[in-house]
């Protein structure tokens, strides 16, 4: 039986893709190291319909000792590095803890690899965030790295230290630079989220309105499930690479408004209150969702995401591309987990129940009984063979 062990396996990406190697029929190890983490693990699982067990190690990515012994111990074939202080508005407030966790502890888990389990094949996880202020609306594997926060910064010292442990020791190790994803276990602080959030709490009276930033900010968005597939995909290839992980396509935020707030039968331009946005100086300040959208306003009006032109590197290929249509699923979800928010005397209102059940009806498919049976990504047709199974 092959063996993974997932960091970050509480967070949304760690519980989809604990959930597809179940399904694959992996045994699953997760590290942690906080209180409450199998509550967190179980729940999470019981939410995305799989059955399986996530076997949770003792172990700290700021401790190298521990990784050694974790790595010793549990012998996988796959390591899946998701765990990171990853809020970008945080990282200002906290840039040596940041550091500590995001890039050094990055540093620590190559080491342990290296140390104790270089047979294996890692994956590492990567964010648009790193591209930061780069002039380019169209972004692939070649573009240079302009990071504009610690988190971002601490991401590319963690990409940079992967691809240098695959170049310098001959170790098995990728890089996964992943555009925005969403899925129902996403917490309320993201934008997407937030707006699904919103929108239902209008529709039982819990709000009158939403408040948000600069709506022509235009994001790459896709669905967890998706992305956790490409991962996975990373580490099945004869070859170790790095690859960005997108759809390829750019949506606004007032797109997304309308989406959300449409899907409910309500129009988001009654209920969605632009808020002017504190100048976004390094990142810091002002509203914590709209000013990290507004950073370089004529590059995210060009749009921020991507390239789908299918045109190839000098190494052969190019990133695979998430289905197009996962933004849309992903709120889907959202507004159905949302829809029993409301207390108690407002949930016994039919009228309201009614209304949200049926004008939520078929958005996406519901998460099934194995993640694994998820549709397949879709890759860009000049790409079709650039994410392939070939173990």
């Amino acid at each position: 039986m092959t063996r993974a062990l997932i960091t970050g396996v509480t967070s949304q990406d760690g519980a989809y893709l604990a959930a597809l190697l179940l399904g694959k029929g992996y045994e699953v190890f997760g590290l942690a190291h906080r209180h409450g983490s199998a509550e967190a693990v179980a729940e999470r699982q019981r939410l995305l319909g799989c059955a399986g067990t996530v076997h949770l190690v003792d172990g700290n990515l700021i401790d190298l000792s521990s990784l050694i012994r974790v790595l010793q111990e549990v012998q996988p074939d796959e390591i899946y590095n998701l765990a990171a202080q990853s809020f970008v508005r945080m990282s200002w407030n906290q840039p040596l803890l940041t550091t500590q966790v995001t890039a050094i502890g990055t540093a620590n888990m190559l080491e342990a690899l290296r140390i104790a389990a270089p047979r294996a094949r890692y994956f590492q996880a990567g964010s648009s965030e790193m591209f930061g202020s780069t002039n380019k609306a169209l972004q692939n594997e070649q573009t240079p790295f302009h990071p504009t926060s610690p988190y971002a910064t601490a991401k590319v010292f963690a990409h940079c230290l992967t691809v240098n442990y695959r170049q310098s020791f001959g170790l098995f190790t990728c890089n996964g630079i992943k555009f925005n994803h969403d899925s129902p276990l996403r917490g309320s602080d993201f934008v997407r989220r937030k707006n699904t959030d919103g929108a239902v709490r209008i529709i039982f009276g819990l709000a009158q309105e939403l408040p948000m930033g600069n709506l022509e900010a235009r994001r790459d968005f896709g669905h967890a499930r998706d992305y956790v597939q490409a991962m996975w995909l990373m580490l099945q290839q004869p070859a170790a690479d790095d690859y960005v992980v997108a759809t390829g396509r750019a949506v606004s935020m007032r797109d997304i408004c309308r989406i959300a707030f449409g899907r409910l039968g309500l129009d988001f331009e009654q209920h969605v209150r632009v808020v002017p946005c504190l100048p976004a100086a390094g990142g810091r300040g002002g509203d914590p969702w709209g000013c990290q959208l507004c950073l370089a306003a004529a590059r995210l009006a060009a749009g921020n995401h991507a390239g789908g032109n299918g045109r190839r590197d000098g190494r052969g290929r190019s990133g695979a591309l998430a289905r197009p249509d996962g933004l849309t699923r992903a709120m889907g979800h959202h507004i159905r987990s949302l829809r029993t928010l409301a207390p108690d005397p407002l949930r016994t209102t039919k009228t309201h129940q009614r209304r949200v059940l049926a004008l939520s009806a078929g958005i996406g498919y519901e998460p099934t009984s194995s993640i694994g049976s998820a549709p397949p990504l879709i890759l860009h047709p000049a790409q079709a063979q650039a994410l392939r199974p070939t173990r």
